[in-house]
């Protein structure tokens, strides 16, 4: 209540940045402060979608374990693509194998990013930069389809 004895109410809407999609069709949404949103079918927000085996993200957690390690990592994945417009600009989904591997698919080329676990995520976003700075320009887009970006200090492409 304000000095008047009005009630005053503070709203602020909820801005999703990720869609978290399981196997088995269900899903939710992650919003910009790295809290779950209920998946809603009459409205669809224009955002990254993470899909595949998530049951099994977190080397066989249980879900509830599983979908915070999950979340936790896309937050801190979406706040560093928030300071580099180049990258955040390329990436049309993410994709978790049955082992837990993270991968990443770009809008433009035929190629996929293998980042493992959601770990080191600066690396692995400088890593992305130098194949499409430093690789592309030299070899092209069409002879890599697999780049892991896994290891320490190297870009392995397939």
């Amino acid at each position: 209540f304000n000095s008047f004895g009005n009630l005053q109410i503070k709203v602020e809407q909820k801005k999703a940045i990720c869609r978290i999609l399981t196997a088995d069709g269900k899903g939710y949404y992650l919003d910009n402060k790295g809290l779950t949103m209920p998946w809603v079918s009459v409205y669809t927000p224009n955002v990254m979608v993470c899909m595949g085996y998530i049951s099994k993200y977190g080397n066989g957690l249980d879900s509830l374990k599983t979908n915070k390690d999950l979340n936790e990592g896309i937050f801190k994945l979406h706040q560093l693509l928030e300071n580099n417009e180049f990258i955040s600009q390329l990436i049309s989904h993410f994709y978790i194998d049955k082992n837990g591997n993270f991968w990443v698919y770009p809008v433009i080329g035929n190629q996929k990013f293998n980042w493992g676990k959601l770990d080191e995520l600066e690396v692995k976003i400088k890593k992305t930069e130098t194949f499409y700075s430093k690789i592309i320009p030299i070899k092209g887009w069409d002879i890599y389809k697999e780049i892991d970006l896994r290891f320490n200090q190297q870009i392995v492409c397939k």
